[in-house]
């Protein structure tokens, strides 16, 4: 479908295949991740790296991420993208994934300096976790009811908490809470 703003997908079409979305931008990120890796530990630069090596690592990288990702839940929707309990299983499967990596380094003698993998396994899983986290914010603001009738919430503790979050999150609320009074 082409609207004003381009091309659009329909909405089951993003569900359908957002799984496979994370997929790629995460092996994405670890590719960038060990070119950034090797081009620190070379001092910015890539003039003395085997790109044949380096290439190998990151397919390499991706088969076993793809795997530890899918064997943990991250690829199969077993959590809220972007929430704490996806971040600590993104943390896991690019741990996994890293230890791996430099297991390899150390056993394939290659050109690749072993501190690649380990660095690239930082940089990787914080452009994961960061990015999963921004996109969670930004889906969240545009939920959010922009025409509504603001409303002051007072008094009701924890619930007060549980029934702001449930009208920020529908997009449809007649209310919008303007203030907690406690």
């Amino acid at each position: 479908m082409i609207t004003e703003r381009g091309v659009s997908f329909p909405a089951a079409t993003k569900v359908r295949y957002l799984p496979i979305f994370h997929l790629v931008a995460d092996v994405l990120v670890w590719a960038l991740a060990v070119v950034m890796a090797t081009w620190l530990r070379y001092e910015f630069t890539l003039e003395f790296v085997s790109r044949r090596d380096l290439l190998v690592l990151a397919g390499v990288i991706a088969v076993v991420h793809t795997v530890f990702g899918w064997s943990i839940g991250v690829y199969r929707r077993r959590w809220r993208y972007g929430s704490f309990d996806e971040a600590i299983a993104v943390a896991a499967a690019f741990g996994a994934t890293g230890l791996v990596g430099t297991g390899y380094v150390f056993t394939a003698g290659g050109a690749i300096p072993r501190s690649v993998p380990v660095i690239g396994t930082a940089l990787a899983g914080l452009l994961a976790v960061a990015g999963r986290s921004v996109c969670r914010l930004w889906n969240s603001r545009l939920d959010r009811p922009t025409e509504a009738t603001p409303v002051d919430i007072v008094g009701a503790g924890e619930v007060a908490n549980q029934t702001i979050r449930s009208l920020l999150a529908n997009r449809n609320s007649s209310y919008l809470p303007a203030c907690n009074g406690r």
